[in-house]
């Protein structure tokens, strides 16, 4: 069975749509929506640097990676939350196309760790990942420690700045979305398991568990 642990499995192209969409926790038919009306906007098969050498590129769109997996669900978090789908998914790029360093909110006089994280990884334990959204295609990861003694956002991620005066960010907790993606998908690769993966199957699903 495929090990999504690796690096070298995160773009191989493995998941129906169904599967993504349950993993997005949204409807299938909502998901499909999404990529037929906005299309190139998401950039879903585009990492920035050899599109067509990876997992849904060459008409391979019918299946998707694990990155672009955990890409949709991010995204799908965001909108819930009332960003548009356009500014979602490029938001969602600074987690899955785009690798970080990131120093954490201390106190005074406590040493500041440099943290790095891998495209479409997480911040190493102790801390937490959050996904930031501005506004408009503004976003970014930050780590968090969870350790006492340390503050939970840096003061800029918190309050909105500038003018005209903007909507307060929109943070989402990447380690929960992370987790659940990455569930939802080895469980596809154990057919054992869950042996349903038709749409009206994950639209119950959804619609008894979902949000």
């Amino acid at each position: 069975m495929t090990d999504l642990t690796k690096l070298e499995n995160w773009d191989t192209p493995l998941f129906p749509l169904v599967v993504v969409a349950q993993a997005a926790l949204v409807a299938p038919a909502t998901l499909r929506q999404w990529i037929v009306r906005y299309g190139d906007d998401l950039r879903l098969w585009d990492d920035g640097k050899t599109s067509n050498d990876k997992a849904e590129g060459n008409g391979l769109a019918h299946r998707f990676s694990l990155r672009t997996a955990l890409h949709i669900a991010a995204a799908a978090r965001l909108i819930a939350k009332g960003v548009t789908v356009k500014d979602a998914y490029t938001a969602a790029i600074n987690w899955v196309h785009i690798g970080a360093f990131d120093r954490p909110a201390v106190w005074a006089n406590e040493p500041a760790p440099e943290l790095v994280r891998e495209p479409a990884g997480l911040f190493a334990d102790p801390a937490w990942t959050f996904l930031i959204h501005s506004h408009g295609a503004e976003a970014r990861v930050v780590s968090v420690n969870r350790q006492a003694g340390t503050l939970p956002f840096e003061f800029s991620d918190l309050f909105a700045t500038g003018y005209p005066v903007r909507a307060a960010p929109t943070i989402v907790f990447l380690n929960n979305i992370d987790h659940y993606v990455r569930g939802v998908c080895q469980g596809f690769l154990r057919p054992v398991d869950h042996p349903a993966w038709d749409e009206a199957s994950v639209e119950k699903m959804l619609g008894e568990d979902g949000e």
